[in-house]
C-alpha cells in the first residue's frame, strides 16, 4: 500500500519536470524567433557557393543567416533568398545585398552595406509588407567574372608580343649588346687609369713649376731691392770687393 503513493508522487515529478523542459524550451525558440526578422533579396546574377545557413554579414559583421534559396516563380531570371536576420540590425531605406567571397575558401555569403544613418527603417518606410524586400547590387565577383574574358585577352596578347621579342635573332643581339657593353667598360676602366695616372703626373710638374716660379719671384724680389739701394747698378758693373792694393 506504501508503494502506490511513492510511485505517484515520482510519476507526478517527472510529469512536471517535463512540462518545466517543454516551456522553457519553448521559451527559448520564441525568444530566438522574436529577436529575428526575415528579408527577401532577389538576385539577378548567379548565386553559386551560397547555401542555407551561409553568413548575412552587416560591413563586415555577422547579423544572421540565409534560411531559403529558390528560384523566383514569376520570373525565373531571379534568385529568391530569404534571410534571417537580428531585429538590432539597421536594415534600412538604402541598404543593398551583395555576395562576397569568404577569405580564400570559395565560399560566399551575403553582405549588407549602404544606407544613411538618418534613413528610415524598410519596416517603417514599408508597413504594409510582410517580408520586407533588400535591393541586390551587382558583386565584385560579378564584375570580376564580367572581366575575365578580357583580362585573358590581354594576357594572351601580351603572351603573342612577348613571344615575337624573344626570337633567336634578338635573343642573340641582346647577348652581343651585353658583350659590347662588357667591353666598353673595361676600356673605360682602362681609360680612367691611365688619366688618373696623366693626372698625377701633371700635378706633380705643376707643383715643381709653382716651386720654381716662387724661387724666381725671391731672385727678382732680391734684385729689386738691390736696384733700389744702387740704381747705377744698372749701368756701372759694380766694383769688385777686396783687400786694397798696397
Amino acid at each position: 500500500m506504501e508503494t502506490e503513493p511513492h510511485y505517484f508522487r515520482v510519476g507526478l515529478y517527472m510529469i512536471l519536470l517535463t512540462l518545466g523542459l517543454a516551456v522553457f524550451a519553448a521559451w527559448l525558440m520564441s525568444d530566438g524567433i522574436d529577436d529575428s526578422r526575415q528579408y527577401r533579396v532577389y538576385f539577378s546574377e548567379s548565386v553559386s557557393g551560397l547555401s542555407v545557413g551561409s553568413p548575412v554579414k552587416y560591413r563586415g559583421v555577422s547579423v544572421g543567416q540565409v534560411t531559403d534559396i529558390v528560384i523566383d516563380k514569376k520570373d525565373p531570371r531571379l534568385i529568391r533568398t530569404t534571410l534571417n536576420i537580428g531585429h538590432n540590425t539597421p536594415v534600412k531605406v538604402g541598404t543593398v545585398a551583395g555576395l562576397k567571397l569568404q577569405g580564400i575558401t570559395g565560399t560566399v555569403f551575403v553582405e549588407l552595406s549602404g544606407s544613411e544613418p538618418s534613413a528610415q527603417n524598410l519596416e517603417e518606410a514599408f508597413p504594409d509588407r510582410k517580408i520586407q524586400i533588400i535591393p541586390s547590387q551587382s558583386s565584385s565577383i560579378n564584375a570580376l567574372m564580367n572581366q575575365l574574358p578580357q583580362i585573358l585577352d590581354k594576357l594572351s596578347h601580351f603572351a603573342d608580343q612577348l613571344a615575337k621579342i624573344a626570337t633567336d635573332e634578338n635573343v642573340d643581339n641582346f647577348s652581343n649588346t651585353l658583350i659590347n657593353l662588357n667591353a666598353l667598360t673595361g676600356n673605360l676602366n682602362a681609360v680612367a687609369k691611365s688619366t688618373k695616372g696623366n693626372i698625377i703626373e701633371s700635378t706633380e710638374q705643376m707643383s715643381g713649376t709653382m716651386t720654381n716660379l716662387r724661387k724666381a719671384s725671391r731672385d727678382i724680389s732680391k734684385v729689386t731691392e738691390k736696384v733700389g739701394d744702387n740704381p747705377s747698378s744698372l749701368i756701372f758693373a759694380p766694383e769688385e770687393e777686396g783687400i786694397a792694393a798696397p
